[in-house]
């Protein structure tokens, strides 16, 4: 009997320290590993993990830092998971990303460039859990158009066989930019990201331009191995090019292999029988912006730009304006000058026989001598 109790006893401690094991070591070790991870698959390569804190069911980690200088952080991840499927499925319930706090720029080449962070790998669509969701974030990015801008965003994806879909939402409140948004897209199974993302109250202001109330959609198309293509399809019911001000701007923009293009079409304010139609192209190199004034007549486009203060003699002294019908002004940026430094605009107007009957230099308005 006493070597029955012994042998039991043994089998017990044996069972015990098995289960000690498992879940005080074996069970963290698994925890800690997949939150690495995840983080590595959403694109943190270089994150480093603190000690964090692991219960039976979930694990906490505070704190992270996601780049060697600090930049990056991450306030909190937390996944919740069964101990026995994240042991033998490697499978959890629900992973959180609250409080990312990222710091970048927008590069010559029109890329997203921040410390510590890749797009995410096609990996991620092979970790095993329903919801990943990130919470309370914030990116702040530099760029040469209009400075330092702010952006908070949430967002929540959701896993399955056949790759993810994901919602999420994005702001903000500055006085050169500020706009709402809320996204959805998918990622398929080759790991191609395809998003679409509605946008609401939007405002820019940079040099020469300025838009307001801005409202309509944008579609991304991005994958691991190439360079993300956006094409959007915006209205604006505020518009002005040099401060001279336009209205009900239906705008075009499109990013693809480095080269960004923007189309818009406007109506004039004050002055009706007006039309601009605006064209930039933005590549490393340089950019190439210009512009087409249409008027019905030239007594219209002349009262225009008599009102914006900023009327050229030449046009001054074409007589018989008001049976010149269909005009077209022509301006075109000088070639390698920045917007923000341009004093004049070359232009050259001809009637509808392509007749010219002008050319010269539109002032901008702050600069109304050119």
């Amino acid at each position: 009997m006493r070597k029955l109790i012994l042998t039991g006893i043994a089998v017990i401690l044996i069972f015990a320290g098995g289960g000690g094991y498992f879940f005080n070591i074996y069970i963290p070790a698994r925890a800690r590993a997949y939150t690495a991870e995840l983080l590595k698959s959403a694109g943190f390569t270089a994150a480093v993990l603190p000690e964090g804190q692991i219960r039976f069911n979930a694990a906490r980690f505070d704190n992270i830092n996601l780049d060697s200088e600090g930049l990056n952080k991450i306030r909190r991840v937390e996944i919740l998971y069964n101990p026995i499927t994240l042991a033998f499925a490697q499978t959890i319930t629900e992973a959180k990303i609250d409080g990312i706090s990222l710091t970048g720029e927008i590069t010559k080449a029109a890329a997203l460039d921040i410390p510590g962070w890749s797009k995410p790998v096609s990996s991620l669509r092979n970790l095993k859990l329903k919801t990943f969701s990130i919470v309370k974030s914030s990116l702040a990015v530099l760029t040469d158009e209009i400075g330092g801008i702010s952006i908070s965003f949430d967002a929540q994806l959701r896993l399955h066989d056949k790759g993810a879909e994901f919602r999420g939402s994005a702001r903000s409140a500055q006085r050169r930019l500020s706009f709402n948004a809320l996204a959805s897209g998918n990622m398929n199974t080759d790991g191609l990201w395809q998003t679409e993302i509605e946008i609401d109250k939007g405002k820019f202001e940079t040099s020469p331009l300025r838009a307001n109330r801005i409202s309509g959609k944008a579609f991304i198309t991005d994958s691991e191995d190439t360079a993300p293509e956006i094409i959007s399809e915006l209205s604006a019911g505020g518009f002005s090019v040099y401060d001279y001000p336009w209205q009900n701007a239906e705008i075009a923009m499109e990013l693809k292999n480095g080269i960004f293009s923007f189309f818009s079409d406007m109506k004039s304010v004050g002055v009706d029988g007006l039309e601009l139609s605006l064209s930039i192209n933005s590549t490393p190199e340089g950019r190439e912006s210009s512009g087409r004034i249409h008027a019905e007549k030239l007594g219209t486009l002349e009262k225009y730009l008599e009102k914006s203060g900023a009327l050229p003699d030449k046009i001054k002294s074409i007589k018989s304006k008001n049976t010149i019908e269909n005009v077209v002004m022509d301006l075109i940026t000088p070639i390698g000058q920045k917007e923000k430094d341009v004093t004049a605009l070359p232009f050259i107007l001809k009637d509808s026989k392509d007749k010219t009957l002008a050319a010269g230099e539109l002032a901008t308005v702050k600069n109304k001598k050119p």
